[in-house]
């Protein structure tokens, strides 16, 4: 496993927070008002560990994650409706499989890290949704 250094992208702990729950509005919002009380951060230089080719040594139970490989023929990634109504069902299938007495799955709001990008400043195709994500980190360069 090798070390790469990165920058990753954090939401910055705003004492309003204190007050006013976090939030972003996904539509328009009619009021005029902010669509979000968010900010977010670059942080410092970091050494994140590439775990490629190790799969197996992570366990959900152990590690709180875990890898599985599966192949889609899902390719329609810029239509928010598909990926809702075809490609996710499958991802939920996948995780019963290998999730050991799950009942029921629940994907969270899937569209969160082209949501980091944009408020982030960091490049991302407004409005379209990209296909598989390489890396969960907003920015990598090789060390």
């Amino acid at each position: 496993m090798d070390i790469r250094k990165t920058t990753l992208v954090y939401a910055v702990d705003r004492e309003l927070y204190n007050r006013e729950k976090p939030y972003h509005v996904l539509s328009h919002c009619p009021d005029g008002g902010p669509s979000t009380n968010l900010e977010w951060r670059l942080g410092d230089t970091e050494e994140v560990l590439n775990i490629r080719g190790s799969d197996d040594r992570f366990t959900l139970d152990d590690h709180g994650f875990c890898f599985r490989q599966d192949t889609t023929q899902f390719s329609d990634w810029e239509t928010p409706r598909e990926v809702e109504t075809q490609y996710l069902p499958s991802v939920e299938q996948l995780l019963k499989i290998c999730v050991s007495g799950a009942d029921e799955i629940k994907i969270f709001d899937w569209r969160v890290r082209r949501l980091m990008l944009l408020r982030s400043g960091l490049s991302a195709d407004h409005g379209h949704f990209s296909g598989e994500p390489d890396l969960a980190a907003a920015s990598l360069a090789d060390s």
